[in-house]
């Protein structure tokens, strides 16, 4: 049997019933006597042989449709079909389908240059070789059909985790715009040049962590260029081939990114009290007033480098910490690649399936052990009746050629002989009348 991509199943089925040659100069009464013969003797299952009737389930435009009765049989009941009746018989190749319907095998199942057929008039010792061309053909469509299935599928998949992937990402831009919107909001004041300047101290600051289990995989993030995060996609769009986001270097970067994003950057408001009018002109006071603005200024600068500080040793903790994490569950799941590794996750599937090959293998070489034997017995017992027939043949050919001869030879032995005893005789007459005379004499 076939197995088809749709889950379904077919079958190569041999149809038997008795040929039009032998019917045709046969009468009626000896016509009926005949198919009850062969429905007897075709229609009981025994043995190693089975058969069953589907004279009733046919296509209208089946070739065996108007045939009184025809079965279908597998190799094996083919098999046991006896020589003599061999001649009396038509042969056909059907598919039957889930073990429900009788399908002609038509031009598009069969190889191109070898089409032929199948549907009727088949001989007797043609049948195994059509039905093993029919088998290997079909089952290669099946497989053409299962791979382009597959590939389909495949690629729908893909297909879908591409969106799902550009769905989540315009989610978290969202989630990120809307999140400067609110920091920006909370913080009062955060210009460009303080941002680029941010940047570039978070840069110079966080220079290869030191960690003494995730040194080999933890590299400078200083080398990776600041660009913006939007130029960046597009030009990974355009060039797919030279960049993976999912290589390790990548996620490393990513997560120092996020990092860098998601913490605030606090920052404490400097006083602008420099245009306000003084109520007072004194010249002290106004030292004073200066001096108490340096001050609190001087303060606030202050606390914002302290903030920053923080901030850089906040995120510093937790990318040293959350990176060793990353670089672990990053070789896990490489690991999971390495299925032919004894001890990976997936190795017993990756060694079921070759022990499962090794086993279909075993089972194939079996089967075809098994098939070249009775085949050989076959073929024994067709060279006895090929041999006997020949026999036969040979005899009545060397009769017609000899026998003929033999009689030409009795015919001549009789004349010759005849001959010689007339002449014999007309001697021995002439020497008795010369007696006969001389004693008369």
């Amino acid at each position: 049997h076939i197995d088809l991509p749709d889950e379904s199943i077919v079958k190569i089925a041999i149809l038997v019933t008795l040929s039009d040659d032998y019917l045709a100069d046969k009468s009626e009464r000896k016509i009926n006597r005949v198919w009850d013969i062969f429905a007897k003797s075709f229609g009981k299952s025994k043995d190693d042989y089975q058969s069953v009737e589907v004279t009733e389930i046919l296509q209208d435009e089946d070739p065996f449709k108007e045939k009184q009765n025809v079965f279908a049989i597998d190799l094996t009941s083919f098999g046991k079909i006896e020589p003599k009746k061999e001649k009396d018989l038509d042969f056909g190749l059907r598919l039957l389908q889930n073990n429900q319907n009788i399908l002609l095998i038509d031009d598009s199942m069969q190889d191109k240059q070898n089409v032929k057929n199948l549907g009727s008039g088949i001989e007797f010792n043609e049948v195994e070789e059509y039905l093993d061309d029919a088998y290997k053909y079909i089952k290669s469509l099946a497989e053409t059909k299962r791979f382009e299935v597959l590939r389909d599928q495949k690629d729908e998949n893909y297909n879908q985790r591409k969106l799902e992937e550009e769905e989540a990402n315009t989610e978290k831009e969202n989630h990120v715009v809307s999140a400067q919107e609110i920091i920006e909001k909370e913080e009062g004041e955060t210009t460009q040049d303080n941002d680029s300047d941010t940047i570039q101290v978070n840069s110079e600051e966080l220079q290869p962590i030191s960690n003494s289990e995730n040194d080999n995989v933890i590299t400078n993030t200083s080398d990776y260029p600041e660009e913006d995060s939007e130029t960046e996609e597009l030009e990974y769009e355009e060039e797919p081939e030279y960049y993976n986001e999912y290589d390790l270097e990548n996620l490393k970067q990513k997560l120092l990114d996020n990092l860098d994003y998601y913490i605030p950057q606090y920052n404490l408001e400097e006083l602008d009290n420099e245009n306000e009018e003084l109520e007072l002109e004194s010249e002290d006071y106004q030292r004073l007033h200066q001096a108490t603005l340096n001050a609190l200024n001087n303060k606030t600068e202050q606390a914002n480098k302290k903030l920053d500080v923080l901030r850089n040793k906040a995120i510093n903790n937790l990318y040293r910490e959350l990176t060793g994490d990353l670089a672990k569950r990053y070789f896990e799941i490489e690991a999971l690649y390495n299925y032919t590794v004894e001890g990976s996750e997936f190795n017993n599937i990756y060694q079921q399936l070759n022990n499962n090959l090794s086993e279909a293998q075993k089972n194939i070489n079996i089967q075809a052990d098994e098939k070249e034997k009775i085949k050989k017995q076959k073929h024994e017992k067709d060279k006895e009746i090929y041999l006997n027939n020949l026999l036969k043949k040979e005899s009545a050919r060397y009769d017609e050629e000899n026998f003929p001869k033999i009689k030409e030879e009795v015919e001549n032995f009789k004349q010759t002989s005849n001959d010689d005893v007339d002449n014999r005789y007309e001697e021995q007459m002439d020497l008795l009348r010369e007696d006969i005379d001389r004693t008369v004499t």
